[in-house]
Formats: C-alpha cells, sequence, structure tokens
C-alpha cells in the first residue's frame, strides 16, 4: 500500500504465502508534612517512546497515540508513577484504579466507567494497543483528578499532582533507594539501561536484519538505502501486534482504521508513504523472497521516493510463524 497526501490512495493487494502490500486531586493531605510529599510530573509526547518522570527518563513500549482525534496515554505507566495501584481483571477486561479516596473501574472497548460507584461515560473508550491499556486523557483530569497541560509545539503531555512519599516509585527514585523488584517490572527500563540512539539494542534481530535486506536489494537497483527510523519503527511494531491481538490480516485494522489512521495515530508526518504485511513466514529471509516476488510488495521496497522505514516482527498471527510489517515514508 502508497499513500500520497495530495492523490488519491492506491490499494496493492496479493495473497502469496498469506501476505499484503499496501487535576491531582491535590488531595487534602492534611496528615502530612511537606517532608511527606513531593511533586510529580510525568511527560509523554505522542508518538514517541521515550517519557520522563521529573528528571528521570524511560522508555516506553507503548507510546500515547491519537485514535479517533482522541489522545489516549498508557495507564499503567502515569497511575504508578503518581503512587495509584492498578488491577486487572481478565475475566470482564476490566481495570481497577486506586488512589487515596478514589476508586475507579473501566472496561476495555466500553466508554461507561465507575468512580466510587457512581457510573459515569468516558470521552472514549479505554483499549488495548501492544498488550497496554490506554485510556483518554481527560479521564486523568476530569476521573482522577490530576493536573494534564499540553505542550503544542512539542505534542507533549504533561501529568502533574503531589504524591505522598510512601507510595510511589518516584519518591523512591528521588531518595536514591533501590527500587523492590516489584515496581522494577511494573515500569519501563530507564534510558540508561537502553541505549536507544546508534545500537538500537532495543530493535529484533530480524528486524534489522529485514532492513538490510531491504538496502541490499535496492542497492543492486542503484537506489540509496532506507534510514531505520524510530518512530516508524514503533509503528510496524504496534500494527504487527494489532494483528496478531485482533486476529485479523489486512490493512485495515479494527483499533486504528486504515494505513493513514495508523500514521495519525502516532503522529507520523509524509508526504509518501507505503505498508508491507505479511504473516507465517518465519525468518527474515522467507519474508524478503515473498515480497520481492511480487510487484506490489516490490514496488514499495524499491520506491525511489522512500528515504526511511521501520520493521515490525511480532510471533502469532493466524499462520503461526511471524507476523511482519514494513512501513515506508519519503
Amino acid at each position: 500500500m502508497i499513500l500520497n497526501k495530495k492523490q488519491p490512495h492506491v490499494f496493492v493487494m496479493l495473497t502469496f504465502a498469506m501476505l499484503f502490500t499496501l487535576i491531582m486531586p491535590f488531595n487534602a493531605m492534611a496528615d502530612h508534612t511537606n517532608d511527606d510529599i513531593i511533586e510529580i510530573s510525568v511527560q509523554m509526547q505522542l508518538g514517541s517512546n521515550k517519557a520522563a518522570i521529573n528528571s528521570e527518563t524511560y522508555i516506553l513500549d507503548q507510546p500515547p497515540l491519537v485514535i479517533n482525534g482522541r489522545s489516549m496515554v498508557p495507564l499503567r505507566f502515569f497511575t504508578e508513577a503518581l503512587g495509584a495501584q492498578i488491577t486487572w481483571n481478565a475475566t470482564d477486561r476490566s481495570v481497577q484504579v486506586e488512589n487515596d479516596d478514589i476508586q475507579a473501574t473501566l472496561y476495555i472497548n466500553k466508554r461507561t466507567a465507575t468512580v466510587n460507584n457512581t457510573s459515569v461515560t468516558l470521552e472514549a473508550a479505554p483499549m488495548i494497543v501492544s498488550g497496554r491499556t490506554l485510556v483518554p486523557v481527560k479521564f486523568i483530569s476530569e476521573v482522577l483528578g490530576y493536573q494534564v497541560d499540553w505542550v503544542a509545539e512539542s505534542k507533549t503531555i504533561i501529568i502533574s499532582g503531589i504524591v505522598s512519599r510512601e507510595n510511589t516509585l518516584v519518591a523512591n527514585l528521588v531518595d536514591e533507594i533501590q527500587v523492590n523488584d516489584t515496581l522494577k517490572k511494573e515500569l519501563p527500563a530507564s534510558e540508561n539501561n537502553i541505549k536507544i540512539e546508534n545500537t538500537y539494542s532495543n530493535h529484533k534481530d530480524v528486524e534489522l536484519e529485514v532492513i538490510q535486506l531491504v538496502n541490499e536489494a535496492r542497492e543492486k537497483e542503484g537506489l540509496h538505502p532506507l534510514k531505520l527510523n524510530e518512530q516508524l519503527m514503533v509503528v510496524a511494531e504496534a500494527k504487527s501486534q494489532d494483528m496478531v491481538d485482533e486476529n485479523y490480516f489486512s490493512h485495515t485494522s479494527p483499533v486504528y482504521g486504515g494505513m493513514r489512521g495508523l500514521f495519525e495515530a502516532f503522529d507520523i508526518g509524509y508526504r509518501w508513504a507505503g505498508e508491507n504485511i505479511a504473516t507465517g513466514q518465519r525468518t527474515s529471509e522467507a519474508v524478503m523472497k515473498a515480497w520481492m516476488n511480487s510487484p506490489g510488495h516490490r514496488a514499495n521496497i524499491l520506491h525511489p521516493d522512500f528515504n526511511q522505514i521501520g520493521v515490525g516482527a511480532v510471533n502469532g498471527g493466524q499462520y503461526g510463524g511471524i507476523t511482519w510489517t514494513q512501513s515506508f515514508t519519503d
């Protein structure tokens, strides 16, 4: 599939080995002294997997997105940073959030929620994307009562609150106290431990192998190589994960809609964009062979106007093996 913002969308689809182209409740804390509380600021940028809690940097496994015009943020990351407790109920697919005197229950794909046993209607239904629960930003301010600020220039969401030192991970970080193992597992690793820049250690070997094979194919045709784009890597991973989670194989997602909706959700700018998907192949060589033997997929891989690429490979799918996505932009 190729998108050009100035031209009608052209969809090229081929079935071949099953592949397609194409506000803190500044809660009354009268029983705490100033030494017992700490101000916390959580910053997340739309479409970016980097986040910050005060001065500490983290890598999100699921960045905030814009879906159907609503800003959606990963629930667990900011709530645990601000001292709330999260409980998942697999039976009814609900998430319970407890924070001081607030107890809220949200249901996946349902706008109806309960807050302190009172029914409320959310502006958008919570959803699961890449295994993480995303909730609308307004839930944070209107239901949980945290302060939410928006910085338009950098497309950054800032969630702030005052938290007791007794129940927050960040308070422990600020005090330089070792975080216990349970809490360590709940938050992404610090950027100090995951070196994204230049090393790409957070990417799977098979994803990097696909990019190498793409550039080898382009070199044979006298074309410039494509550069790995971190945001496109996140997009491609999310698309592959979505196909596995939602049990479908198509350019049209029940979560994001078409490719334009997917790119808009991750705030990807482009003039030209393309997408190849495949499922069932177990190696980078196998999926590249299938793509290169298909005119539509080959055209994306060798498109002269594309400059950047992301690849997502996720185990599972309707046909076993690996589900693959290539995302291209100019």
